[in-house]
Parts: C-alpha cells; structure tokens; sequence
C-alpha cells in the first residue's frame, strides 16, 4: 500500500514560549481523493471554500469547519501524531552541549518530523511507498530539511528491516491542500487544549474556538473519534530519546469540565430571554436564522460585555444555546 504523510508546526521553537508543537497525519493514498472529494463537496455547498486555518477562526466560521471537522473526524483511515517539545528543555540543551541556536533548530527540524514520520509507519509492515508533505517554508528549504528526511526515513527502513521507500518529500502551500488545512486546525485544537486557553474570557475568538470545540467534541461520536484518532508525545526531559505519552482523555476531560462550569453562566441570560420572548420565538420557522439573530441582537444581555449589547463576534454563542432551549439539539442548524 502506498501512503502519504503530512506535516505542520504550531508555535516555533522560541524562548518566549514554554513548547512548541507538532504534527503529522498519514493517510492511504487510495483514501486520499475521496476525503479530499467529501471536503470539497462540503465547502462547496456552504459556498465557503476559502482555506480553513485554526489561528483565524471567528465564530461566523463555525457552520464550515464543524461540518469538515464533523466529517473528517469519522474517517477511521487517519492515524494523528503530536509531538510536544518542551522549549526551556531544548535551549538548556543546546547551552550545555554549546551549540548555537541556529544549530540546534537545524538538527531539531529534522529529528522531530523524522520521529513523527517513523512512528506512523514503524508498525504497518503493509506500507511500500511513502509520499512525505509539508507546510512550505523557506527555514526548511535552507537547512536542506527535505533531503535530509528524505535520507533518515530511508535508511531507517533499510537498517530497522522495514518494507517502506520513501519516494518523495516536499513542501506544498497550505492553500493548495484540504489535509494540510486539516491538520493544522486540528493541531490548533490541540494546542488550545493543552495550553488551557480556554480559560480565557476576555476575547471574543477565544470564547469562539471554546464554544466550536465544545460543540464539535459533544456531537455524536466525535469525542471517541477524536481520542482514536490521536496520540499525543510530549519530550520534557533530557533525554531526547524518552518520550511520554500524554493521555488525551484526560485533556479533554478537563477542558469539557471547564466547559460546563462555563455553559451554566453563558445559558443564564439564554433562559431569561427565551422565557420572555417565547411567542415570538414560537412564530418563527425553525429556518428563520436572520429573525432570530435579530431578536437576540436587540434583546439579550451578553455577560462578556461590559454593556451587555450583543455583537456579530458572539452571535453564534447564544444561538447555539437558543437552539438547545428550542430544539434540545444545540447543532441543529450547524448539520
């Protein structure tokens, strides 16, 4: 079987950071074109086919990437690394062993993709060729980053006795593929988790990526989906070859719990509004979007405004709560 893999980072190594972030998907190339298909199919319909990118996400988003995620989540095919590096660690490193920071990115962009990559193949015997994919960028293409994955993945291959040939590596535009865009959303997704910033409050995309999440987890299956289809490694020691698996049930359990704690505030001013204008709400048609975003506009007081006025950035929020009072379905209109 031949097979694709792709690549893509969150959060540079940098000293301002505590981690950085990576991942890789791989994917049977016979499976490829008809996620691609489904994707496209999906954003087509909604007529939102611009690029799906976790960093600019507002809530006027959420309809476009919780049907793709909604979809891409049940596609049982797809096998998610992570790979979290502890930056305090990696510098303290470089400073012992007296490498300069350029160095050490140097050798750390090609090891940590290069562990990334193995781990998906290492245990599929099945695999005989292997296309690699990365998100296009000029630091790799100067540290000579491709061929020197090209080289490693290959030759652990040939001493470890595994079946795979690595054929190719090279960069691709985000733009110009669904999966890259896949995997940095879920990458983003992970990295919300992980770095809890759904604790803050004090943003509207914040509160936004929180409330997509949370809707996106709670559908259906997903949230088993989403445990099957990641794993998560995280280095924070050093020693570089130890790496600790994170259990990503308990990450999302205490981002759900957080949730709820949160859901309780966010339904209070819902429930008042619902209670006093439940006519009107009755005489609308359970596709009247536009009224009762309207409705909500002119009458609901937001908790996260200091005037209480609800603007466009949290619409989606309170609409989704309003349809959970409505319809006990809070996706209803999002499926």
């Amino acid at each position: 079987m031949k097979y694709k893999i792709y690549f893509d980072e969150s959060m540079k190594i940098d000293r301002e950071s505590k981690y950085s972030y990576y991942g890789a998907i791989s994917i049977e190339e016979t499976e490829l074109d008809r996620i691609e298909s489904q994707i496209e199919e999906i954003l087509s319909k909604l007529e939102r086919t611009s690029e799906l990118h976790f960093v600019d996400y507002q809530g006027a988003d959420i309809k476009k990437y919780f049907q793709v995620l909604n979809f891409f989540l049940t596609c049982s095919c797809i096998k998610f690394n992570i790979y979290r590096l502890n930056n305090e660690h990696y510098f303290q490193l470089g400073r012992t062993l007296g490498f300069s920071d350029q160095d050490l990115r140097k050798y750390f962009y090609v090891k940590i993709p290069e562990r990334l990559f193995y781990g998906l193949v290492r245990d599929d015997n099945q695999i005989d060729g292997l296309d690699i994919i990365m998100d296009n960028s000029t630091e790799y293409q100067t540290l000579g980053v491709f061929e020197q994955i090209y080289d490693q993945m290959n030759a652990h291959s040939l001493y470890r006795g595994k079946s795979y040939h690595v054929n190719s590596v090279e960069g691709i535009d985000s733009e110009e593929s669904r999966i890259i865009q896949m995997l940095d959303v879920i990458l983003g997704i992970v990295v919300y988790l992980l770095e809890e910033n759904y604790l803050d409050t004090g943003t509207n995309q914040s509160i936004n990526k929180r409330d997509f999440i949370y809707r996106l987890l709670s559908s259906d299956d997903n949230l088993i989906f989403f445990h099957e289809m990641i794993s998560i490694y995280t280095w924070d020691s050093s020693d570089l070859e130890y790496l600790n698996k994170l259990e990503i049930a308990t990450i999302t359990s205490k981002f759900l719990v957080a949730c709820n704690k949160r859901e309780y505030i966010d339904m209070i001013p819902v429930q008042k509004f619902y209670l006093e204008f439940y006519s009107e709400l009755e005489s609308l048609g359970e596709s009247d979007r536009s009224s009762r975003i309207k409705l909500l506009k002119n009458k609901l007081r937001n908790p996260y405004s200091i005037d209480g006025k609800l603007n466009n950035a949290l619409v989606e929020l309170f609409l989704g709560h309003l349809s959970q009072l409505e319809f006990e379905d809070r996706n209803k209109y999002l499926k």
